[in-house]
């Protein structure tokens, strides 16, 4: 679960997103708070089944010269959460579920996310 969480949070902040805004938006939206450890193990799962790709940023002096990785959604990643989407969908229906999924549709492209509190996290 926390893998799909994770392809549907890095859809919604590309080009922003990296752990700890990965960490903070399943935080909000999920309503659980992963540890950035299982955030970064999940992230570099999906990285080696080529679901989602990392770009390492230059050193900056807030992180004490440490550099952030981003993340972005692949093609592969793209259809993946698709079809795992549809699935749930299928499922939930079977299920006699459908009302829970009949919530407003949005894009899995890349859009602003919405303005967030402070965070403790510096990346």
């Amino acid at each position: 679960m926390l893998e799909q969480h994770a392809l549907l949070a890095v859809a919604a902040l590309q080009p922003d997103a990296y752990s700890g805004t990965i960490s903070d938006h399943i935080r909000r939206h999920a309503g659980y708070a992963p540890t950035r450890a299982s955030v970064f193990v999940a992230l570099h799962g999906l990285e080696r089944r080529a679901l989602l790709q990392s770009q390492q940023r230059k050193p900056t002096p807030v992180r004490g010269g440490r550099a952030k990785f981003y993340w972005s959604i692949t093609p592969q990643g793209q259809r993946a959460l698709t079809e795992s989407l549809k699935a749930i969908g299928r499922l939930s229906s079977a299920a006699g579920l459908q009302e829970v999924l009949a919530l407003e549709p949005t894009r899995l492209s890349s859009r602003p996310c919405p303005p967030r509190a402070a965070s403790r996290h510096l990346g």
